[in-house]
């Protein structure tokens, strides 16, 4: 699927070949956000997790951002990382300097560095890793109302 501009093509591919090929780059160890200097300086995708569970796949693509500078944004303060930031926020009804704390103390990261590929690749490849692992992180907005949601039977027209 990768490397198909054919749509039945891509609706239709085994994804896991694709995935085996991501697992094959990702970084061995996961690295925590209380060491994030540590985190690569170059551009790429990462890849955020909660014991083990994969969360959130996000990407490093303009040339002046890094993956340290972009997940740095996640731990500070009124900084760009509202994103990931803020679906913790929700999900957890908590405020967002409970959210730094949560994310320095729980999330852990593993990296692909794709430093020398241009932005709109890295960017298309972040839209591939995010189809084929689907992590839930990436599909929930960040400005929606939750807990006033029903979905049921009961909700359900007839």
């Amino acid at each position: 699927m990768l490397n198909t501009d054919n749509f039945t093509d891509l609706i239709n591919s085994a994804y896991r070949e694709d995935k085996e090929y991501f697992q094959s780059l990702l970084s061995k160890n996961h690295l925590d956000f209380r060491n994030i200097s540590t985190f690569p300086k170059e551009r790429g995708l990462y890849f955020l997790f909660w014991k083990e569970i994969l969360l959130y796949i996000g990407s490093a693509s303009a040339q002046s951002r890094t993956i340290k500078i972009r997940c740095q944004q996640y731990i500070q303060q009124g900084s760009g990382g509202e994103s990931f930031r803020g679906k913790i926020e929700i999900l957890r009804d908590i405020s967002s300097n409970e959210a730094i704390e949560f994310i320095k103390n729980n999330i852990s990261a593993k990296f692909i560095n794709y430093d020398k590929l241009n932005e709109d690749s890295i960017k298309q490849l972040e839209q591939v890793a995010i189809y084929c692992y689907q992590p839930v992180l990436n599909f929930i907005l960040k400005k929606f109302d939750y807990k006033t949601l029903q979905v049921g039977e009961n909700n359900a027209k007839k």
